[in-house]
């Protein structure tokens, strides 16, 4: 078993003390034990709006200052991972906000970006004229990920349970799902409170389409689509029984990959972007986001 070496993991923790987001390095100073939960959200917090929104960049490719669908989910995400209090003024004020001012009355789903966002540089995927046919149409991305943040806060809506019910059927019409509807069902599946029925028929939903929609080639791991750890953050996990072999493998895969500079870095660009120094600038903050991922991965799974 391939393991992270000392040196390696000291690179790793170097990156991110130096060259990534507050963010992230504040992030990895608290799951180590070095500081408090108020220290990380006060990093945090410099993401919010005063609307009770997350914007301001949060998500490194959509650099947009105004509050966001998007934005909210990264920020919720990030603060239950921590274990936040569903109490605390930064999750109330980013669940008022998709409550009340991020979804479409129109449609009744949550479109990831506002049809006002200002004209901020972005990787051309958040584009918002192809936005919608981008995430068919957020039937079920972000969507999942909306409802799974109001229950893991015990805060569902009257629609909640219905909207969940809505996925499944969905999610069992298809045989395969693309990778951002997988990740979406999985934030959704993962979420506490989420009643048991609804739980488990996610459970069987998931059981029978990962196969088909993940990526177990690792020569592809450095392309766009579903990965194993992606699914499996852990080894409790329900689905490591099912995707064991490719888990190993892509830990290894891990190890093999840190760049020289102690960092894992996005395999994406914007392409030809009219913005260098914004993708650039994103490349970097995404390359703390990945180290403190896989870090953490790593740990959890005794790799290092």
């Amino acid at each position: 078993m391939k393991k992270l070496s000392l040196p390696a993991q000291k690179q790793a923790v170097d990156f991110l003390k130096h060259h990534a987001r507050p963010l992230e390095y504040a992030q990895w100073q608290f799951f180590s034990g070095e500081i408090t939960l108020d220290v990380v959200l006060s990093h945090l917090a410099a993401f919010s709006n005063e609307d009770g929104g997350f914007g301001q960049g949060i998500e490194p490719d959509q650099r947009s200052q105004k509050s966001s669908v998007l934005g909210c989910c990264e920020a919720l995400e990030m603060m239950y991972g921590m274990g936040v209090s569903a109490h605390h003024p930064l999750v109330n004020g980013a669940l008022d906000w998709l409550e009340h001012e991020g979804m479409s009355e129109e449609s009744g789903l949550w479109p990831y970006l506002p049809d006002d966002l200002d004209d901020a540089p972005s990787a051309p995927w958040w584009n918002l004229k192809t936005l919608s046919e981008t995430f068919d149409h957020f039937v079920i991305n972000p969507r999942g990920r909306v409802h799974a943040a109001f229950f893991q806060f015990s805060r569902p809506l009257p629609e909640s349970q219905r909207a969940v019910e809505s996925i499944i059927h969905y999610v069992q019409q298809q045989e395969t799902l693309p990778p951002d509807s997988v990740r979406s069902v999985l934030r959704l599946y993962e979420a506490k409170n989420l009643p048991e029925m609804l739980s488990s028929q996610l459970e069987l939903c998931l059981q029978r389409i990962l196969p088909a929609s993940m990526e177990t080639d690792s020569n592809q791991w450095s392309t766009y689509g579903l990965q194993p750890l992606e699914v499996v953050t852990h080894p409790e996990s329900p689905f490591y029984p099912l995707l064991q072999s490719s888990v190993e493998r892509q830990l290894d895969y891990l190890i093999e990959t840190q760049q020289a500079n102690g960092s894992w870095a996005p395999f994406w660009t914007w392409g030809g972007t009219a913005y260098p120094q914004d993708h650039a600038d994103s490349f970097q903050e995404w390359s703390g986001i990945l180290t403190l991922r896989y870090l953490r991965i790593l740990q959890k799974f005794a790799r290092k």
